[in-house]
This record gives structure tokens, C-alpha cells and sequence, in this order.
């Protein structure tokens, strides 16, 4: 097993659960904002030496986030 993938691993035992902080008002139940899942994962991430990207691009309908 790579040593990335052993970090991952640590990373992901050390994480605390994301608070559910939001409320969905069509089904009534609650849900992780983004920002309650960043502040769950990223210190922990970090801290390991991963960071978090987003990949952008354009196509024929225009520019997009992945």
C-alpha cells in the first residue's frame, strides 16, 4: 500500500463528523452545508499534507466547475 494511500487512510480516521446545520424545506429533514463538511475535513486533510481542489473547464455549453 502507498504511502498516500496510508495517509488517507490516517486522515480519515481522525475526522470528526460534519454537524448538520442546514435544513431541507422540501423534505423537512437536516443535512452538512458545505462550509460544516470543509471544517470537518479540511485541518484534518491539511494537517496530513492533502489539499482540495476543484478542476474548471469550458465546453460547448460554456464554463463549468467539477
Amino acid at each position: 500500500m502507498s504511502d498516500a494511500i496510508k495517509s488517507f487512510m490516517k486522515a480519515q480516521s481522525e475526522m470528526g463528523v460534519a454537524l448538520k446545520n442546514a435544513q431541507n424545506p422540501f423534505l423537512k429533514n437536516k443535512y452538512a452545508d458545505l462550509q460544516a463538511i470543509q471544517e470537518a475535513v479540511f485541518p484534518v486533510f491539511h494537517a496530513h499534507g492533502f489539499a482540495i481542489t476543484q478542476a474548471c473547464g469550458a465546453d460547448e455549453h460554456g464554463q463549468y466547475v467539477n
